[in-house]
């Protein structure tokens, strides 16, 4: 299935590059967004940075590594935030942060209180 041109304009490479990093999602979600979005899914400090480290491209061993936690603990944080969060892969997972995200962006203020 080829797109049509107009909905993904070509970038000349000579322009423009793109600057591939070892934590993508690093700067996708503010501090402040990150706190909003722990606070509306109602995670746990350490579910938030598991989930943050997985957002930003991390895998499950250098997120223990990171944390100071065993792998398989990891895992079972993985495994509760799957529950609470009802999503079956850790794709699922980053999804649903960027659509907890935009929908606290798009609310007003005042209804976000729970």
């Amino acid at each position: 299935m080829n797109m049509p041109r107009h909905i993904f304009p070509v970038v000349k490479a000579a322009k423009k590059t793109f600057d591939w990093t070892e934590r993508p999602g690093e700067d996708l979600i503010s501090d402040t967004e990150w706190d909003a979005i722990k606070a509306y899914a109602r995670l746990s400090r350490r579910e938030g940075q598991v989930c943050r480290l997985l957002f930003e491209g991390q895998k499950r061993d250098r997120i223990a590594e990171l944390l100071g936690i065993s792998p398989r603990t990891v895992r079972y944080h993985l495994e509760t935030l799957h529950k609470k969060l009802k999503v079956n892969t850790r794709v699922g997972l980053v999804l649903r942060m960027v659509q907890i995200q935009k929908f606290l962006s798009s609310e007003p203020q005042a209804s976000r209180v729970h």
